[in-house]
């Protein structure tokens, strides 16, 4: 039986945290910098779109993540920062693709879809960077 792609994201979750956790040393802790390479390697955009991408808040995303202030992150820390990271793009994703643009417009009833489904094409302006082009996560 073959993954899922949810199983497979999940797994390269996983295998991802150790291949950085294992630059200095401890497999199952993140350092800071472990940290900062692992996002902007691994996560540019998602990131950058953030607005995180400048070293400090870095720092302060690592800082909060931390709760038990011992200077590196678990897997739990990292999955609790990761599941933040996500929670806040969350919006960005929404204002960013033109499906979900087009779907707003049309639950709003300033749309009509046609026989083949929502006019993705037809995108109010100033939702971004992706000018009416559906994003990765609707590609999916």
């Amino acid at each position: 039986m073959t993954d899922t792609p949810v199983e497979e994201s999940l797994f390269q979750i996983i295998h991802c945290y150790h291949q950085y956790a294992a630059r200095e040393g401890d497999l199952e802790t993140l350092s800071l910098e472990e940290l900062k390479a692992l996002l902007m390697d691994n996560v540019p955009r998602f990131v950058e779109t953030l607005g995180r991408k400048e070293p400090y808040s870095i720092m302060e995303l690592f800082r909060v993540a931390d709760k038990n202030k011992d200077n590196v992150l678990c897997f739990e820390e990292f999955l609790y920062r990761l599941g933040k990271l996500l929670k806040d793009y969350h919006p960005q994703h929404q204002q960013l693709c033109a499906r979900h643009s087009a779907q707003q417009t049309l639950s709003r009833g300033a749309q009509t879809a046609s026989p083949q489904g929502p006019a993705v094409e037809q995108v109010r302006p100033g939702y971004g960077q992706l000018k009416g082009q559906l994003c990765r996560v609707c590609l999916w």
